[in-house]
């Protein structure tokens, strides 16, 4: 059931890059009444944009207005808007930012230390970032079918366009691997698997 791609690992992957940032005790990520439900909440809104039921402004109103995230956010003025302006641009490729609206997940680890929040959500990004390169590679013969949203396809999907994408991911596996040393083989491992598909896809 769970093949090589990382979309099944990805929550258990952002909590241990949590636990390792040392803001919150193990026992509050892992808390499935609060910490939990609130990520599948808005894993759920971020899904709505991605398939365009809903705005992105929409999808921002949502995540802001969930209890335990709006209360943070009365006290702090201000910090809506460097999200949102964060959440614009980041990753820089527009195919990439699928699952980005997490950093309000964030704010909840971070709300005794709010400076910490735009220095942890850049390490979500990376995450996203080799997760969803590998589903691009997988994926592109379907996201081509369907005109979905892909890295692959953004870039040009020509001669250099795999270099490019090598580039992206060893980046971001890089900055993963400082915090847990131990998933960047694992992550270079799927992503030649990924690579292999892809090539099988296109030649």
């Amino acid at each position: 059931y769970l093949d090589f791609k990382i979309r099944f690992l990805a929550i258990p992957f952002w909590l241990e890059l949590c636990n390792r940032e040392n803001l919150v005790p193990l026992s509050v990520l892992l808390n499935q009444d609060n910490s939990i439900s609130l990520m599948e909440q808005i894993l759920h809104y971020s899904e709505e944009e991605e398939m365009k039921l809903i705005s992105f402004d929409e999808c921002m109103n949502k995540c802001s207005s969930i209890r335990q995230i709006k209360s943070i956010l009365t006290h702090n003025s201000g910090l809506l808007f460097k999200i949102k302006e964060f959440l614009e641009y980041n990753p820089k490729y527009k195919s990439l930012r699928r699952g980005n609206f997490l950093i309000f997940f964030n704010i909840l680890i971070c709300k005794d230390n709010l400076e910490r929040l735009l220095p942890l959500s850049e390490l979500l990004i990376d995450l996203l970032i080799c997760g969803c390169i590998i589903d691009d590679l997988h994926d592109i013969e379907i996201d081509i079918n369907e005109n979905e949203d892909n890295l692959i396809i953004e870039l040009g999907n020509n001669s250099e366009t795999l270099n490019q994408v090598r580039e992206i991911f060893a980046k971001s596996n890089q900055n993963i691997s400082i915090r847990i040393p131990e998933l960047m083989v694992y992550l270079e491992d799927i992503f030649a698997k990924a690579v292999f598909k892809y090539l099988s896809q296109v030649i």
